[in-house]
């Protein structure tokens, strides 16, 4: 359906002027509707209630200065303008019109292009005073719902709107102004970090609807230890805050940690089923581990990722040991901002091999960190850091770029080609532009796109499935093969092949690990590999240590291996060793060890 056209009255006694003024309304799509005087004007006001009223003055019946002042009178009717149109047009005439309720004049004979102007002004007078009075009608009901409680003294804005409960925002205010406030008292505050377990595969299965009834339902639960003296909070996501304002004995804490897990465990309903969600928690005492809120916030972080690692005894205090870690990250966190300007950032290189043959095809790229002070640091800390700070995009595309010029190099010096495998994390193929980025690299590069491979890990979140598609067809486009990196980790690992432009699957290594041993794992890793051959992919293996590995996955068809059997990631010089070697070896069986 289109938009309602504006409707507008037009008053006058004399048929001719009301059809002029009817036929340069509907040129530009006004509704009219006609009057032949002031009391019909006032009974037609009440059947249509239109946006604008055009008023002659001097009519029968009733007159226009008459007219105005009743449809003034009317309910919902005092900010609609009314321009009076009139071939009396003295001072005394004008005032009079305005003193009416007139929002402006225009004197007979009218001017089109005029009249249309003036109409178009008080339409959008009348459109922002309508959202003047809105705004205040709205301001006037913040400040009486402020009234009702002292405790709401912040903005709307300040909490979640999913739960009810503060947000990160205002909890972080509250925090420091509580802090502040007992400074001086010896009493002990408690803060309990807590983060849901089992939470993303819950929006895997059910879908984030589901989920949103999930946190919705945890919330209830945890508002039972919401008092006077304490204060539960969303900070984002799947994570949650208590906070204790005053604490006698540890004791107290270490209960009251044990019963939110015991609580926030207990099963809930979805869709008929019944589903667990489990919390780690981690907890900080003020002043005993930290003196400020923002403190206060890392030594909880601190020990729930502690919490995170124990499998039983899911919630930890945070301890002076753990202050070492915590300094340690912050220094990555610094040091993450300059890694690549200063060069410290490394490539190495994974063989990919035939299995067949057992010659290189090619290669995995995988980043490293040489930090100046904590030496080799590990992706998995990194990696997250970079994508938090907004920084992966101009180090994936530095990765990119050295690969790539790496590659021309082995190439010059007479080694075989080899397709290097680049990986992209979720963060990475939603960001905009990434298509253009990656053909524009590889088009001032030079390389042949076939030479380039992008992997997607399978086990990163991905938001915007429909974006992402169409970021890596336009990327297939251009000549460039897809795969998916720990296929079978996750939970959506079909779900992406149906919808992704994908050419290759990575089958991970927890399947490869305990074969030849387990008729499970066997039986899966085979099916796997008929289900990407039956849809037209090829497979790579992951994670092959053994010969009798490499041999049952080539009895299978499995067409590309790698894995420590071959090798471990190595760095550019000693990956073209192997390259060299491979020159000298290349009709046999690549042996490394």
């Amino acid at each position: 359906m289109g938009e309602k056209a504006t409707q507008i009255l037009v008053v006058d006694d004399l048929l001719l002027n009301r059809a002029q003024l009817s036929q340069v309304l509907a040129e530009v799509g006004y509704q009219v509707f006609e009057a032949a005087n002031g009391q019909e004007a006032v009974e037609q006001f009440k059947q249509h209630q239109p946006d604008l009223v055009l008023m002659d003055i001097m009519m029968p019946v009733m007159d226009g200065y008459e007219a105005a002042r009743k449809i003034k009178r009317l309910s919902d009717s005092q900010h609609v303008p009314i321009i009076f149109i009139s071939g009396e047009t003295s001072d005394e005439a004008v005032a009079k019109a305005l003193d009416a309720g007139g929002d402006d004049f225009v004197a007979k004979p009218f001017n089109p292009s005029l009249l249309r102007a003036k109409i178009k002004v008080q339409l959008r007078i009348q459109t922002l005073n309508n959202s003047l009075q809105q705004n205040i009608q709205q301001l006037e009901w913040e400040i009486e719902d402020q009234k009702r409680t002292q405790q709401e003294l912040q903005d709307i804005s300040n909490y979640d709107a999913l739960t009810g409960l503060p947000n990160r925002h205002f909890f972080l205010i509250y925090l420091a102004q509580t802090l502040k406030e007992n400074a001086s008292d010896n009493g002990k505050m408690a803060l309990l970090m807590m983060d849901l377990s089992n939470f993303k595969r819950i929006n895997d299965v059910y879908g984030h609807s589901s989920g949103d009834l999930i946190l919705q339902q945890v919330t209830e639960r945890l508002k039972r230890y919401v008092s006077k003296e304490q204060m539960v909070a969303r900070t984002g996501g799947d994570h949650f805050v208590l906070f204790l304002e005053k604490v006698e004995q540890i004791s107290e804490i270490e209960e009251t940690a044990k019963q939110l897990i015991v609580d926030v465990a207990a099963p809930y309903e979805l869709e008929g089923d019944e589903v667990i969600v489990g919390v780690d928690v981690g907890v900080t005492l003020y002043p005993d581990h930290c003196d400020n809120a923002e403190m206060m916030m890392r030594c909880a972080g601190t020990a729930l990722e502690f919490a995170r690692k124990q499998e039983h005894n899911r919630f930890s205090f945070f301890a002076e040991e753990m202050q070492q870690e915590t300094e340690a990250f912050f220094e990555v966190l610094t040091g993450i901002h300059v890694a690549l300007e200063r060069g410290e950032f490394e490539l190495y290189y994974q063989p990919q091999v035939d299995a067949i043959n057992r010659n290189i095809v090619g290669c995995e790229v995988l980043l490293r960190w040489n930090h100046p002070k904590q030496g080799l640091i590990s992706p998995d800390r990194f990696i997250p850091l970079l994508e938090k700070e907004g920084l992966i995009r101009p180090v994936g595309e530095w990765i990119m770029k050295e690969a790539i010029r790496q590659h021309l190099e082995w190439l010059e010096k007479g080694l075989p080609g080899v397709r290097i495998a680049v990986n992209f994390s979720a963060v990475q193929l939603q960001e905009e532009g990434l298509a253009e980025q990656v053909i524009e690299v590889i088009r001032e590069s030079g390389i042949a796109p076939p030479w380039f491979k992008l992997e997607i890990t399978e086990t990163s979140t991905i938001d915007n499935l429909a974006q992402v598609a169409e970021t890596l067809h336009a990327i297939r486009a251009s000549g460039i093969s897809i795969a998916v990196d720990d296929f079978g980790t996750g939970y959506s690992t079909l779900n992406y092949l149906q919808k992704l432009p994908v050419d290759i699957i990575k089958i991970d290594q927890q399947f490869i690990r305990d074969i030849p041993f387990s008729p499970e794992d066997k039986t899966l890793v085979k099916a796997v590999i008929a289900m990407a051959h039956s849809m037209g992919l090829d497979v790579v293996a992951e994670g092959v240590e053994t010969e009798e590995q490499a041999e049952f996955l080539r009895k299978h068809s499995c067409e590309e291996l790698q894995g420590y059997l071959f090798s471990r990631p190595l760095p550019a010089k000693e990956f073209e060793a192997l390259l060299m070697k491979m020159i000298d070896r290349i009709n046999e069986p690549l042996t490394l060890f």
